[in-house]
């Protein structure tokens, strides 16, 4: 088949990006979004700033999200697998869950997360006194109860 030159130009510029389209069309519709919602174990109040993260066979971080004033999260752009699922936040016990991403579009994980009561309730500093003319060092001066 003869193409004039000046069709010919618009098809060889015209083929790459059908191309890049029908590549990556698939790609999308493959990618899942995971959301849900952390709470206290306690008095099941959200935990807002909590990290979750998926981490990969070789835990590897893959993607991660912070939980929002209501507790909520989203992870988008998902491949389906097997990841592990990780929860930290400060004062809380982190929490690891084996979770299975199948090719559902949106998934949904709950979880509650509990309070480490290893952790300090309080610090409590005094200060000696002394004279302005004593070279006391910081050391000197405090201590930690």
């Amino acid at each position: 088949m003869y193409l004039p030159e000046s069709q010919y130009l618009n098809f060889r510029l015209l083929l790459p990006a059908i191309l890049i389209f029908i590549l990556t069309v698939p790609a999308h519709a493959q990618q899942v979004q995971l959301r849900g919602i952390i709470t206290d174990a306690d008095n099941g109040q959200p935990v807002e700033g909590a990290n979750v993260v998926l981490l990969d066979e070789n835990d590897v971080f893959y993607r991660g999200a912070a939980t929002y004033r209501n507790g909520l999260f989203r992870i988008g752009s998902i491949l389906p697998g097997t990841y592990t699922l990780r929860i930290s936040y400060v004062g809380y016990l982190t929490r690891e869950e084996s979770i299975e991403i199948t090719d559902e579009p949106s998934q949904n994980f709950n979880a509650r997360i509990a309070e480490d009561s290893g952790m300090l309730d309080e610090v409590v500093i005094t200060v000696r006194g002394g004279t302005p003319s004593e070279n006391l060092s910081l050391i000197d001066c405090l201590t930690i109860v």
